[in-house]
């Protein structure tokens, strides 16, 4: 296998073409030494970024190893998910978790396990997501009942890489568009399974988005904008927005009291029904 496609073939990530492209004449030797330096390179700022996340890194530090635009979204991302989520190495199946749907959590149980990637996308899942942008951030968990406990969903390497391809489409649909940062997704195991099958909780751990003031929230690829409001999600009238123009901001809150109160609802900023 020639040097080129050996390099593409050891991480396409890794190595820009336009970096290929220069080292191509060179010996393969040189050509492997480079790429295995890149992918050091990026693993140790990857380090340095968890540990700064984790406060295991001080800021100074932090400013030198990855520079001051690095650090300042660091420092947003920081306080932007949720502190009160508790990292978690593993789950035992059948276990009662000892936290409850609120506005940070969400639970969902996935019945079915044949189709498990199918099976959680027609959970509406991006309602939840949009909400937790706009709010406070927060997890979704599949793989645990209403009721708090664990079952798990069965996924094998491939199936979790589709379910990672599907968030990601789902929530490029997203406007604004959604940094990838604002959200990671976990497939944290679980223990005391005795059919030898791998078992998960998947959990989806969503940002507070910078761009999620009022008026001027995330909308779903349904067009609508979704806020957390204890365990439930509540629909923002935005739908109208769209069709009518004002040249100020400050008329947009006019305007949703008018229709609000068309609606029988006074109140700002959600709609007169709760989403499950």
């Amino acid at each position: 296998m020639e040097a080129y496609e050996r390099i593409r073939y050891i991480d396409k990530t890794a190595i820009s073409p336009s970096f290929l492209d220069q080292k191509i004449e060179q010996d393969e030797a040189v050509i492997l030494a480079n790429a295995l330096q890149i992918g050091l390179n990026q693993l140790y700022q990857k380090t340095a970024e968890q540990n700064f996340m984790e406060g295991a890194l001080l800021r100074d530090k932090a400013l030198m190893l990855l520079g001051k635009e690095k650090v300042a979204r660091l420092e947003y991302l920081r306080q932007a998910f949720p502190p009160d989520i508790k990292k978690v190495e593993s789950y035992q199946h059948g276990e009662i978790v000892p936290f409850i749907e609120d506005i940070h959590h969400e639970f969902k149980a996935v019945e079915k396990n044949q189709n498990p990637v199918e099976n959680i996308l027609e959970l509406r899942i991006e309602r939840v997501i949009n909400a937790f942008l706009n709010t406070e951030g927060g997890v979704i968990y599949f793989g645990i009942t209403k009721g708090g406990q664990v079952q798990g969903v069965q996924l094998n390497q491939q199936q979790q890489d589709l379910l990672k391809k599907e968030m990601d489409q789902l929530i490029d649909q997203f406007d604004p568009f959604v940094e990838k940062d604002l959200y990671n997704i976990h497939f944290v195991p679980i223990k005391g399974q005795n059919s030898g099958r791998k078992v998960y909780v998947v959990e989806i751990h969503v940002a507070r988005g910078p761009k999620s003031q009022k008026l001027h929230r995330y909308k779903s690829g349904e067009k609508q904008a979704y806020l957390r409001e204890d365990e439930h999600i509540t629909c923002e009238l935005f739908e109208f927005l769209d069709t009518i123009e004002v040249e100020k901001d400050d008329m947009l809150p006019i305007i949703l009291e008018e229709i609000y109160k068309a609606r029988g609802r006074p109140e700002d900023g959600k709609m007169d029904y709760v989403l499950a």
